[in-house]
């Protein structure tokens, strides 16, 4: 009898044991990828539109105790109700930050779930900075060339091939020419570009219809600090150089900063359906900072601690809509270019734009412009005393400038031979264009 004990015993201890190696190996294995529909795989950015904005007018409007219908609203007249709602809504309370945080996670989990971001990501993305939270990728192409996820998801579903876009972008390391030209989705505001000029795949033939009807923002521009812990000299260079912008545009314009509804703003921001722009801190160590161009819905502006008025400024005229001075389709008439002296990574800033997407508002080449480089930008480290350099960097000297063991290379010259001087104010050609823009 015992013994029969001692066998059925035995059995059930062996029975536990390989149901206890099931449960490990099941929890081990990795997760199950989730089968993506059809719908989102091939118009994603409608699905995810239609689906966020539904959610979100059913929470909001459940708030009211009413019930939202959403085969009962236009997407035209969804957007509106969207743009009420963020006119009259109150301050966030905690159950509205939670429910948003959550619904931001998920959008993004989304979009970073769908092949041809996933793709656009393994490729361009750079992997120091990169970070699968964050709406914006920082391509590395130069500092106008970041782009949405959502944005890569609108060119996707249009047929738009911004893949090859920046294979070509990344492709160009001399001289050659570049069209900016990228489609942004239509804008809830209710700017629209007339149909003859532009129908959502192919660009303008003049960039002054970009400048005018597309990329120009409205007299107010708001913005928000990506961060209350955000270095305080950032904040007040950001509103210095905002300021002078202000002024020289006569007035036209007014930046506003979005200080309340921190969460339900970022998720509008996220999603499309709110233009401001978000300022953070730049991490780039040899950039001052950098900005995406002019009036689009993921529009940001990032900026070194402590940097100078002039970088500020800089960098704000690109979020108004600047292109950089030596990028000109003319400026081989005006300047000798060196790219050979550049550092790797970087010729991207040099790149010439097409004469048909570039407006020059009248205006001749000017050496003077804040949109303009100086002459040693971006250019190589020349190391003249190699005992020297490794003694400084022993020392732990970064800083060679005067130390008469390096020199930075000239990357322009002007065409009689001159140097390009660092500008520190706008000049009076950037604040004549900035006035055509937006001279109402």
């Amino acid at each position: 009898m015992n013994s029969i004990k001692f066998k059925v015993l035995y059995l059930l201890i062996a029975m536990f044991a390989i149901v206890s190696c099931n449960k490990n190996e099941v929890v081990n294995q990795p997760p199950i990828q989730k089968i993506l529909s059809a719908e989102f795989v091939k118009t994603p950015y409608t699905y995810l539109q239609n689906k966020y904005i539904d959610a979100t007018l059913a929470y909001e409007l459940q708030k009211q105790g009413k019930t939202y219908r959403p085969e009962r609203f236009s997407y035209e007249e969804k957007f509106k109700m969207i743009n009420f709602l963020d006119s009259t809504r109150k301050d966030d309370t905690p159950d509205d930050a939670k429910f948003y945080q959550t619904l931001e996670s998920q959008l993004t989990s989304e979009i970073n779930s769908h092949p041809y971001v996933q793709q656009f990501v393994g490729r361009f993305a750079q992997k120091e900075s990169y970070d699968e939270n964050e709406m914006i990728i920082n391509t590395g192409l130069g500092d106008t060339d970041d782009i949405s996820k959502y944005q890569i998801l609108y060119c996707y579903e249009i047929g738009f091939d911004v893949y090859g876009k920046f294979l070509q972008r990344e492709s160009l390391t001399r001289g050659e020419e570049w069209d900016p030209y990228i489609p942004y989705p239509p804008n809830p505001n209710g700017t629209e570009i007339e149909e003859e000029e532009y129908d959502g795949t192919k660009p303008p033939i003049q960039k002054a219809v970009r400048y005018i009807l597309y990329t120009r923002w409205g007299s107010k521009i708001e913005y928000m600090f990506i961060s209350n812990d955000l270095d305080n000299s950032i904040k007040v260079g950001a509103r210095t150089a905002m300021t002078t912008w202000e002024q020289a545009a006569n007035n036209k314009i007014k930046f506003s900063e979005i200080t309340k509804n921190i969460t339900w703003n970022k998720f509008l921001w996220i999603n499309g359906l709110k233009y401001f722009v978000r300022i953070n801190e730049e991490k780039d160590p040899n950039a001052g900072g950098h900005s995406t161009v002019g009036n689009q819905p993921w529009a940001k502006v990032t900026l070194q601690k402590q940097s100078s008025s002039s970088v500020c400024l800089h960098e704000l005229g690109h979020c108004l809509g600047l292109y950089h001075e030596q990028e000109r389709p003319d400026r081989d008439n005006y300047i000798t270019y060196y790219p050979d002296s550049v550092m790797d990574g970087y010729k991207n800033q040099f790149t010439k734009m097409t004469a048909g997407s570039y407006n020059y508002y009248g205006s001749t080449y000017d050496y003077n412009s804040i949109m303009h480089y100086y002459s040693w930008a971006f250019g190589k480290l020349i190391i003249d005393n190699p005992l020297k350099h490794k003694q400084n960097l022993l020392l732990g000297i970064t800083n060679h400038y005067g130390l008469g063991c390096c020199h930075t290379a000239i990357t322009m010259k002007k065409k009689d031979g001159t140097f390009i001087n660092w500008n520190y104010v706008l000049s009076p050609t950037d604040i004549s264009v900035i006035q055509q823009i937006y001279n109402y």
